[in-house]
């Protein structure tokens, strides 16, 4: 007696990724990409971070280049992002502190 291998379906492109389900609340791929392009603005940073120095939170003593500022920050998100178990407060800071710095270096 032979056997037969049974074919397997072949998996397609997107097969195994995350969809973008609008009943589980997720949202479409447009509102998906306008709030990525909905970043925080002078006024809603700075109301963030209150009266905290933006280059303390960020651990810098002396204005840093983008590139400094772009590492420290992706070390920081690492560090605070809540969905590693991090402070949603601190995260947010993080991200003001990181959006009023690249002001001033623009």
């Amino acid at each position: 007696m032979s056997k037969v291998k049974e074919k397997k379906p072949k998996k397609g492109f997107l097969d195994g990724y995350k969809t973008y389900d609008t009943k589980e609340g997720f949202g479409n791929l447009g509102e998906w990409r306008a709030a990525w392009k909905n970043r925080m603005d002078h006024q809603e940073a700075t109301t963030t971070l209150g009266r905290d120095d933006p280059l303390k939170t960020m651990g810098f003593s002396d204005m840093p280049t983008k590139i400094e500022l772009n590492i420290r920050y992706r070390e920081l998100v690492k560090i605070h992002h809540p969905d590693v178990g991090g402070d949603p407060v601190e995260f947010k800071k993080v991200q003001a502190a990181w959006s009023l710095l690249m002001e001033r270096i623009k």
